[in-house]
């Protein structure tokens, strides 16, 4: 079976504009993609930079509250300023419910943490250092999952907040198992 000249001519047209409009869509796609996710970075912007120094003070503060606990000393000021950071870090979890959506029990978590470790101060024979494990790989978790959620300009995936959740529920076992006065 031989294909006549005009045939083959018609066929190759038909072929290239559907190749042709293939790519079309395609480009569009990645384009509006391309959009999207400039515009997701640039919601992030305003808020990456301060929570990001705000987790690192909450954790740099109940770090220092215990060590100064262990040895006797005045946590007042940490005590202060971590419990400031979990301020901000809660006020931006508030206004962020949908662009972090997802990681609001890490962020509730977290602006409790000065709170949560400072009530052992008095308490003898604790599980302190289990709850200070916990919040470090809860803030671990969370600065990873704001990495990945900006580099990606696309919200986190279920995985990353299953991470974020389990992680969460870790803290939350140490601090139901903490001694009473």
């Amino acid at each position: 079976m031989t294909l006549d000249q005009g045939v083959a001519t018609t066929g190759a047209a038909i072929l290239a504009a559907i190749a042709s409009l293939v790519s079309l869509v395609l480009t569009i796609r990645a384009g509006r993609q391309s959009e999207m996710r400039v515009a997701h970075r640039a919601r992030l912007d305003i808020y990456l930079t301060e929570l990001s120094q705000d987790i690192h003070t909450v954790i740099a503060g109940i770090t220092i509250i215990r060590k100064r606990v262990a040895i006797g000393s005045d946590t007042s000021q940490w005590q202060a300023t971590a419990k400031a950071a979990g301020n901000r870090i809660d006020i931006i979890r508030r206004r962020t419910r949908y662009v972090f959506e997802g990681f609001d029990e890490s962020l509730r978590q977290m602006a409790l943490a000065s709170d949560h470790i400072a009530t052992y101060k008095d308490l003898p024979n604790t599980n302190v250092e289990d709850l200070l494990k916990a919040y470090k790989v809860v803030s671990d978790q969370l600065n990873k999952a704001l990495a990945r959620q900006y580099r990606r300009g696309m919200p986190s995936g279920w995985f990353t907040c299953w991470r974020l959740s389990r992680a969460c529920k870790s803290v939350s076992a140490a601090w139901e198992v903490r001694p009473s006065k």
